[in-house]
């Protein structure tokens, strides 16, 4: 036979269970398991984000996951992502537009305020993560980044490259590697 338990019983052995995983500080973490995945939906399928406007002149620039020894280390002068974007969107042309590509892995987890102040700049695009780098690079016009692999990818296909940081693609001929801000636009003429 089951015996019943009275509500104050339960109540009472639910609040020890409570009081239990307190004391012993190992709440578990469900964020990966339930936030994550539905903030990423919710970017994902909002305005914050645009498509690449097709027969438009651009530069692209990828953004970095921060922090990163690539970043941090190698391109140590320009690790600030916002400002160096500043610098290419003013150094820019009139005709062309600066797309700036979220890192896929890293979309959610910046603060909105950062995606807004990219927004800010009239001539800058800020791409979806889930389009397809390789066809961005094919498209654009100079691919800058600061030590990414996309400049890599750049250089195989054989588009112009201007890196911000110390990388080991900076020795071929269609690269260009930056050390003071002041020449960026001199360099972008060249290109």
């Amino acid at each position: 036979t089951k015996v019943k338990e009275s509500f104050r019983k339960k109540a009472k052995k639910y609040n020890s269970y409570v009081k239990t995983l307190y004391y012993r500080k190992c709440l578990p973490d469900l964020r990966p398991f339930f936030w994550y995945p539905l903030k990423d939906r919710l970017i994902k399928n909002s305005s914050r984000f645009e498509q690449p406007v097709g027969g438009e002149k651009f530069v692209f620039f990828p953004l970095q996951i921060q922090p990163e020894a690539s970043t941090s280390i190698r391109g140590k002068w320009f690790s600030n992502q916002l400002s160096l974007i500043e610098n290419i969107s003013r150094s820019l042309p009139c005709n062309y537009k600066l797309y700036v590509k979220e890192h896929v892995r890293n979309f959610s987890k910046r603060p909105f305020r950062f995606h807004k102040e990219i927004k800010k700049f009239p001539n800058v695009r800020l791409i979806t993560p889930f389009a397809k780098t390789i066809d961005l690079i094919k498209k654009s016009s100079l691919v800058t980044t600061i030590t990414g692999t996309v400049g890599w990818e750049a250089v195989i296909l054989q588009k112009p490259v201007i890196t911000f940081g110390e990388v080991f693609y900076n020795v071929f001929d269609e690269v260009d590697e930056l050390s003071e801000i002041s020449k960026l636009p001199m360099l972008m003429e060249k290109k």
